[in-house]
């Protein structure tokens, strides 16, 4: 993988933290599903590699992701592919670096963000086509924050890394 620097889009911010930060990590961590909550799919690549690791590990990766992800890229026929989420890691590597709450935030918006607009494409598709009943299930089956940040809910009982931030305010990454 070839390693470049690029822009700091929120993108890059967000998993610049989800790899520096376990508790940003965690948090997310919980909330991750399936393919992820970013738009892109290098983004979600690295993504899924860091929550695989918190939760094998319970820790986020920090210098460790580029062996992780060297280990993804062996054997991948799709180069273009590789090469995107190696450019992507490298913006990450290099990014600013940003305080976990303020991470949380900006990775609450964002896939909120994110969320809306891939529901939002959905339920048109549906109209589109005349699936009315398909497009309120998509509502209803989609329809929700991701609830990160500040101003969200935590389930004690699904999400650790919250609990961990309650019981130790003095512990910083």
């Amino acid at each position: 993988m070839k390693v470049e620097r690029r822009d700091g889009s929120d993108n890059v911010r967000v998993l610049a933290a989800m790899i520096r930060h376990s508790s940003v990590l965690g948090r997310i961590s919980s909330r991750w599903e399936g393919r992820g909550l970013f738009a892109s799919d290098a983004a979600n690549v690295l993504g899924t590699i860091a929550v695989e690791h918190y939760r094998k590990h319970g820790k986020a990766p920090k210098s460790g992701m580029i062996p992780l992800a060297e280990a993804w890229s062996e054997g991948r026929k799709d180069g273009e592919a590789v090469e995107l989420v190696g450019r992507l890691l490298s913006e990450a590597l290099e990014s600013d670096k940003l305080p976990p709450e303020h991470a949380i935030d900006l990775a609450g918006k964002l896939f909120d963000r994110i969320a809306l607009e891939k529901l939002s494409t959905g339920i048109s598709q549906h109209v589109d086509a005349g699936q009315l009943d398909k497009a309120f299930a998509l509502v209803a089956e989609k329809g929700r924050r991701v609830e990160l940040g500040s101003g969200s809910g935590v389930n004690v009982l699904e999400d650790e890394e919250a609990d961990k931030g309650w019981f130790d305010l003095e512990k910083r990454e």
